[in-house]
Formats: C-alpha cells, structure tokens, sequence
C-alpha cells in the first residue's frame, strides 16, 4: 500500500463504521496536506476564484453575530410601537461624587491599567508551570510576563543525581563573558532576532523564530506554515522575515515609551538628563533621560527610565538647548514641570553664564542643576595629572604598554606565560580603567618586564617587535616612572572606591 493512501484508507473504514468525528477528520486531513501533497503555487485564476468565495463567505457571515444583539434604541423602544402612557415621578437630589479633572489628562486609547489578580489565585503558578491553569485569562499572562522568567528557574533547588552520579549544574543558569562577567540567563541570553535566521538551519534562529518553532510543535496550524515556509526556495508572504521582526520591536519599543510617558505625566514634575557620545559610525548621539517619582502599590520609587537617542546638529549651548526643548515638547512634556537637570561638566552644558543649564533656568527658574559627581571626579583627576609634563608622560607609557601587546596576537601570548592577568587600557573618560591598568603595572611590574625583555632579544622577532620592545623597557627602568607608579596606584585606588560609592542607588544629593 502506497503511503498517500493511508489517510484515505483510514477515512473511509472510520466513516463506514461511523467512528470518525469531525475533528479527527479534519487532523487527518491537515496530516494528508501537510506531509504528503507537495505545496503547489496556484495560478492567477485559481486564486482570484479562491478569493471571491472567500469575501462570499465573509459576507454572508457578516451579519451573523447581529442576530444575537439587540440594539439600545430596540431597548429603549420596546418590542411594541403602540403609546404608553407616560408617568413623571418627582425629581430626587442624588449627590453622585464628581472627581476633580486634572490639569493634564492622558489619552483613553493610552491609558494603562495595573491588572487586578484574584485574591485566591495560587501562588505557585509563579514559580512551577506545573501550576498553570489549561486556559489563562490575559491578567494572568499579563502578571507572569511582567514578573519575568527568573521566579520560574528554580536556579536554588537541589537537583537528583542520576545512577551515573550526574546532575542539573547550578553554573548553566549563569553565562561567563569573555571580560570576565558573569549575567544570569533569562533564557537564551539571545536578542529577538538571532545572527542566523534560516529556518531550515539547526542553529539557533533568535528568540522570535525558535518562539515560533516551539508553537509550532503543538499548533497543527503553525506547523503547517512552518512547513511550507521551510520547503518554499522563493519569496513568501510569511510573516516570520527580518522586516516582520522589526515592526514588532517597533511596536513594543512604543508600547512601552507610552507607559513612560503615562507614568511621568501622572506624577507631573520630573528631572531631565542628556548626554552625547560619538557611536561607531561617528555620529554624535543625546541620550534622553528622565527621572521621576513612581508609586506603585503603596511603593515609592525614583525611576530614571532611558526615552531616545537625539542626533545633534551643533555643538553650540543654542543649538543644544533647543534640541532640547523640541524634544521634550514632542514627547508631550511641560519645561515649566521640569524642577530638576544634570548633564557632565563640559563647559557648553555645565556653564554658569551661558551653558545650556543657564539657557534652560532662564526660562523655568525651579529647574536646578544638579552637576554629575562623577563628572566632577574625572576632571579633578584630569586637571591634576595634566598639571606636570612628567605625570602626562607616565600615563602615556602606561597606555603604551597596553598597545604594545595587544598589537599582536604572538605578543600577548609572550605575556600571558608571563601574567597571570592582563593588561588594561586606560582611558580618559572614566578614571576607574586607569585604576586597573596601573594596578596590574603596579602588581606585576618584575613579570611585565621579563615579558617585554622576552620579546626583545628573542632571536625570532621582527626587527619592530624589539625595538618597541627596547623603547618601552628604557621608558619604564627609570626612578620616575616607579615614582609615579607607586604614588598614583594608591591615589587612583581611592578615586575609584569613591566612584563606585558614588554610583550605588538611592544615594542622598546631600
């Protein structure tokens, strides 16, 4: 018996004997398509045909649900035309209790409300998909989405040995970067879309794809989609490409930047803080953020919650301001509601005769600026290296060390035998990196120098690898440079325990 016959064969001895129910009819019929007729593009005449019995269709169903309703103006009337006769009781003083309207309403197509959970719900379901009920109502979903994945993992639990005496291991709830931090797996450690997104590929496809390759294991519909999305070599409408993704991020993005935006108006008074850095592709970037007091359940919490990138135009204080207020206009936001700015010291947003933060407390007097205390401790640490030319010098070799090795791969294997550790790069804009590379120097200067010393005389280096070599070893055997070696670890060890101080939660202006 041929394979295509066995859908046939089944339906006909099941409806001879009467034992075929409509539903398994249809699942034997979604299993005949799916696996064993080939997808068949059909012609331009078929599908307008298709298409005409389907409006067809939707219209006779159309007016279907209307039979079930009864319209106000039905109710109002009655079901009898004939007069009746009328009575008016005498008018009664109700006091209905009148809220007070608000200065600032926000849209009813926007307005965002906390899901009310019922009381007697079972606490498990947040911690054990066990639990899960077979149908969850949206208040449900919607509580489970917002408290995450991380109650669900379970990471703390003891975990049975097998008779080979293996385990679940605690450490695949953590993922170990290559920088040395360890971050919790909320689940693939992936972003929506993934690096490869074939579908016919083994590899992992995103967060979205594999989303919708495990529905579709359940789902006889996704999975015939799925299918023939995977068996198509051409274009297809199939709702699962790049562009499809992107939208969805879009709409989230903008979901979420509504319940912002709810939450600063609805408490009214905020603070802003604006940054600009140069990405990748040397385009100079604002990010927007603003601070605000959110209540939530009894609970009061100062959020900063990141809005937008802003490419600037200018890098004049006018320029700036105006950006500003643009876009804090467009976002639906009052200046005059504004009682609070931060930016870093530079001298066109901190300055006190015509900076941005003096454009801006021209026009809303209650907007206070509040300088950036780490801001304040780079440029202490700046201005106080940049006073002698010999301290300047000192970081310089310091980054050249850096450079030196990190230039090549052969280099740095010739100081990891040496290091236990590596060198750091320092950096201008946080004093925290010069921190960790003039400790490493400090640490590890006799095993540094065996290493630069290594790659000097070593008979099979380029004639560049030990000269660079040799100018750094004359740069560091000198009596000022471990001078400055040892005076400035210490100092730079405090300034970094003071910014990270400096950046712990709910620390007071004060």
């Amino acid at each position: 018996m041929q394979l295509a016959e066995l859908p046939s064969k089944r339906w006909e001895d099941s409806r001879r004997r009467g034992e075929l129910s409509r539903s398994r009819r249809c699942r034997i019929l979604a299993e005949y398509y799916t696996y064993i007729m080939p997808y068949k593009k059909e012609s331009g005449a078929q599908g307008r045909k298709r298409r005409k019995i389907e409006t067809e269709q939707q219209a006779k169903l159309a007016g279907s649900l209307h039979r079930f309703l009864v319209s106000t103006a039905e109710i109002t009337a009655g079901p009898s035309a004939a007069p009746q006769e009328t009575h008016n009781p005498d008018p009664v003083s109700v006091d209905i209790p009148v809220p007070a309207l608000e200065a600032e309403t926000v849209s009813s197509k926007d307005v965002y409300t906390q899901p009310n959970l019922p009381e007697n719900i079972d606490q498990n379901v947040y911690t054990d998909i066990g639990y899960w009920p077979e149908t969850m109502d949206e208040t449900l979903k919607t509580e489970l989405v917002r408290r995450g994945t991380e109650e669900l993992q379970n990471k703390d639990a003891w975990f049975p040995r097998d008779s080979n005496g293996r385990s679940f291991s605690k450490d695949w709830f953590y993922i170990y970067l290559e920088n040395g931090e360890t971050m919790l797996r909320t689940w693939q450690t992936l972003p929506l879309r993934g690096h490869s997104e074939d579908l016919n590929t083994d590899g992992n496809c995103g967060n979205f794809l594999e989303t919708f390759k495990l529905l579709a294991k359940y789902d006889p519909v996704a999975k015939q989609h799925l299918h023939r999305v995977q068996r198509t070599d051409g274009y297809i409408v199939s709702y699962l490409s790049p562009q499809s993704q992107n939208e969805f991020i879009s709409l989230l993005g903008d979901h979420i930047r509504t319940v912002i935006f709810q939450n600063i108006i609805k408490a009214k008074y905020f603070a802003i803080m604006f940054d600009s850095t140069p990405d990748i592709s040397h385009t100079d970037q604002m990010s927007q953020v603003i601070r605000y007091v959110h209540i939530e359940d009894s609970g009061v919490h100062v959020t900063e919650s990141f809005i937008d990138f802003i490419q600037l135009y200018g890098k004049s204080a006018d320029v700036i301001t105006k950006q500003i207020c643009d876009k804090l206009q467009a976002d639906g936001l009052k200046l005059e509601h504004c009682y609070g700015q931060g930016y870093d010291n530079a001298a066109t947003m901190a300055g006190h005769i015509s900076g941005v933060q003096k454009r801006i407390l021209d026009m809303n007097p209650k907007a206070m600026f509040v300088p950036c205390n780490n801001h304040s401790l780079n440029l202490a640490g700046m201005h106080a290296f940049g006073v002698g030319t010999k301290s300047v010098t000192f970081f310089g070799t310091v980054e050249k060390v850096y450079a030196f090795f990190s230039s090549s791969t052969h280099r740095w294997d010739i100081l990891k035998k040496h290091v236990p550790i590596r060198v750091k790069r320092s950096r201008n804009t946080r004093w925290s990196s010069k921190h960790e590379a003039v400790g490493v120097l400090a640490e590890h200067t006799e095993k540094i120098i065996d290493a630069l010393e290594a790659l000097r005389d070593g008979p099979d280096e380029t004639s560049e690898t030990r000269g660079d070599a040799g100018s750094l070893l004359v740069c560091i055997m000198t009596y000022v440079f471990f001078s400055f070696l040892h005076f400035w670890n210490p100092v730079l060890t405090e300034v970094n325990d003071t910014q990270i101080y400096l950046q712990q939660e709910g620390l007071a202006l004060d």
